[in-house]
């Protein structure tokens, strides 16, 4: 029962337990120094103590709020036995010392998952903008890119992120040697790097010996400057001339953190040496970009492999997001739903696929797979419950009359729903697919 649940400070910090027993112990210092007569307040138009309670039951719920309780009865008993306060035991003033905390207590532990609630749904939604701006930036500097070399090198940079994003998946986000030789080629290629290392963090430090590099990369310096900027900032760290100090340096000239949106760190790449006109914040900026896009990648391919081995074409992103929302409707009781329009062969199948595809919410996720003679769109979507997913389905149904002139009942379309729920995923994924496990 929630009635019962300490708050989520306590028994995290043992300082927590300390400062209970100090506004407890101050409060009865306070009576017995000023109120010797009455330190207790049981005469007193209010009963003062129970100030104390109060407050820690506010600040930290019922548990703790409990002990004070605790505390003040048996101070209570203490002092009654060395005649500091008349005999017999006041229990009505005590019962509603203890249902006033309680009820205190209560409100502090609701209110408290209340914060946490809000504060996972934000942290998810502020996940997602990062990770929809790396893309749209991959997207940008991708089509720059293409129409530069469009002629001496007809490779895009769109090609060689799905074919990195594809190795990724199949070696289920580890990023091994020759996997890290190609990622480092790549932004080799696309921000002209000519020494440079990729360092991966294990059991909590940077590997010296880097898993990949180019050219004649020296050894790893932990102690440099720009690597104690980068790991305590989590973002590039260049030299700047007007930004060091004279005894200041570094014998790299950017360092940039491998990190994930969540903020999980997973490596630094080092970069020691880069033609002079590369060195500029605009190319440091693709630089952390595409790294950022490409520890998304890797973290959602670890975190995704059991529902990738069983739906190898389920892109990354979605399972990994799909494994994400289960553990916030455990947590926190948040709902999800998983959405599948399934396209039957029909003259106009591919325009209604694509027209489809740009009817996602910005939060959702989409995936395009084939189930026997259907194009089946499958949506993932966050923090959505029956209200969003009839709108979604009714604005599917008047963009199709409106544009092929059908409807969801028409016999081309069929759609199907679930909530996501704790029960084992597969389960959920056929339900959606539309056969039996």
């Amino acid at each position: 029962m929630s009635f019962f649940k300490i708050g989520e400070n306590s028994g995290k910090q043992p300082a927590v337990i300390v400062e209970c027993l100090f506004i407890t112990a101050a409060a009865l210092c306070i009576g017995f120094f000023f109120f010797p007569e009455d330190p207790f307040f049981i005469h007193a138009p209010f009963p003062w103590i129970w100030f104390a309670s109060v407050l820690v039951a506010l600040r930290y719920g019922f548990g703790l709020s409990l002990l004070s309780v605790i505390i003040i009865a048996a101070t209570f008993s203490v002092a009654q036995a060395y005649g500091h306060v008349p005999p017999g035991f006041p229990k009505v003033f005590f019962f509603g010392g203890l249902m006033l905390t309680m009820l205190c207590g209560q409100l502090s532990t609701l209110w408290g998952e209340q914060l946490r609630r809000m504060s996972q749904l934000s942290d998810h939604a502020q996940e997602r903008l990062e990770q929809v701006s790396r893309a749209y930036y991959v997207l940008r500097v991708s089509h720059d890119r293409m129409e530069q070399n469009l002629i001496v090198k007809p490779v895009t940079l769109r090609g060689a992120i799905m074919d990195l994003r594809r190795l990724f998946t199949l070696h289920g986000g580890d990023l091994s040697q020759e996997n890290a030789k190609r990622f480092l080629s790549l932004l080799a290629q696309c921000c002209s790097l000519e020494v440079a290392s990729l360092h991966l963090l294990s059991g909590g430090k940077i590997r010296e010996q880097p898993v990949a590099q180019i050219g004649q990369a020296g050894s790893f310096a932990s102690g440099d400057l720009l690597v104690k900027r980068a790991l305590e900032n989590k973002s590039i760290s260049y030299s700047a001339v007007n930004e060091l100090a004279s005894d200041e340096k570094s014998r790299y000239l950017a360092v940039a953190p491998l990190c994930v949106s969540t903020g999980e760190l997973l490596g630094l790449l080092l970069v020691e040496k880069i033609p002079f006109l590369s060195l500029n914040r605009e190319n440091l900026q693709v630089l952390g970009v595409l790294l950022g896009y490409f520890t998304d990648q890797l973290s959602a391919a670890r975190r995704s492999m059991p529902l990738l081995a069983l739906f190898p074409d389920c892109p990354p992103l979605f399972a990994s997001e799909t494994i994400k929302l289960v553990r916030l409707k455990r947590d926190f009781n948040i709902d999800s739903a998983i959405v599948s329009i399934g396209i039957l062969p029909n003259p106009n199948r591919e325009p209604i696929v694509a027209r489809l595809q740009r009817q996602q919410r910005g939060l959702d996720y989409l995936w395009h797979t084939r189930h026997g003679d259907l194009d089946l769109l499958i949506t993932l979507m966050p923090f959505a419950g029956m209200v969003a997913v009839e709108g979604y389905l009714s604005r599917i149904s008047s963009t199709l009359q409106k544009d092929f002139g059908i409807d969801t009942d028409s016999g081309i379309i069929r759609t199907r729903f679930t909530f996501i729920t704790d029960d084992d995923m597969e389960s959920i994924y056929h339900t959606v697919i539309g056969d039996e496990p």
